[in-house]
Formats: structure tokens, sequence, C-alpha cells
């Protein structure tokens, strides 16, 4: 047991010393960047000089420490995305978030990442269904990629307007979510 807690801490010191070379490697690149690239690597620079020590602070934070982690850890299935990113997603201006979204959707493709799942209900039975399980949705929809894999859990209290939603993506050609 020991051992397992010795190897945590050193790799959550991993993480804050990658956080700091990003900020870091951000700021380099800031010096030489054009208008376009300056905005991207200010707002890198701003996310990596609190996280990961501390936690993100709005979508675009916890994305960028989140794609930080995923890759960290060999790049595979996103999970219950919805359902760990909701919070940060509220915290956002939605016009962000949703470009946010669809940087991160077009990562998810380029890395032929895994499955992610959207959905379901939690131990007594009540939807989880979120604005974000939606917006994913219709960020599937609008790039009609075949990664990463998408599964929507259904329940008997699934709501119809999710149903719709998601049939209405399959429906564009992509075969997701597989329900």
């Amino acid at each position: 047991q020991k051992e397992f807690y010795d190897a945590m801490d050193i790799t959550m010191d991993a993480f804050d010393i990658l956080g700091k070379r990003f900020y870091e490697m951000a700021g380099e690149m800031l010096a030489k960047a054009d208008e376009p690239q300056k905005k991207m690597l200010e707002r890198i620079q701003k996310t990596f000089a609190e996280c990961p020590k501390k936690p993100a602070f709005d979508f675009y934070s916890a994305c960028a420490v989140y794609v930080m982690a995923f890759t960290f850890d060999g790049i595979d299935s996103p999970g219950h995305f919805d359902q760990y990113m909701i919070d940060f997603y509220r915290k956002s201006d939605p016009k962000d978030a949703r470009k946010t979204l669809e940087n991160l959707w077009r990562f998810f493709h380029r890395t032929r990442t895994w499955n992610l799942c959207i959905g379901g209900s939690d131990e007594n039975g009540n939807d989880l269904t979120n604005e974000l399980t939606y917006e994913i949705l219709d960020v599937a929809a609008a790039y009609q990629f075949n990664t990463p894999n998408i599964t929507m859990r259904c329940h008997r209290n699934t709501p119809e307007k999710l149903l719709r939603k998601a049939a209405a993506t399959i429906a564009t050609g992509i075969g997701m979510p597989v329900l």
C-alpha cells in the first residue's frame, strides 16, 4: 500500500511539472507568435499558471488539463464525459464552450479515441442527462467523425427529447450513439 501511495505522489508531481512546462513553452512561443496564435497561447498560459496544481476554472481549462492527463495516460476512452465535465461546462460562456468542445472533438478524432459515454442514471434511477449531453450529440452530428465511438446509456427515465436527439444523430449516417 505504501508503494502505491508513493507512486501516486510521484505521478501527481509529474503532472505539476508537465503543467509548468506547458506554461513555460506557451510563454516562449508567445514571444514569436502572430496575432491569432497569441490569444491561444495566452489562454494556455493562463490555464497552466494555476492548473493542474489547482482545480480547473472553466470548460477550456478543464479540457486543457484533461487532454494533458489523457495523453499522459496513453489515449484511450474518455468515459462518462458529460457527467464529470458538466460543472466546468456550466461555468463557461456557451459559445466558448462549444468552440472548446469542437476542438476537443477534432483532437479525439485525430488520436482515434475510443469510447465516450453520455446519459445514464444514478443509483436511484434518476436521469443524469444534462446540457453537455445534448451538445456532444450536436457536435457529433455536425462533424460526422467515426471516432470517438459514442455510447448512450438508456434507462426507463431517459427523456424522450434525448432519444429523439440520439435518433437524429444516428440518422446523419455515423451510426452513433450506440444505445
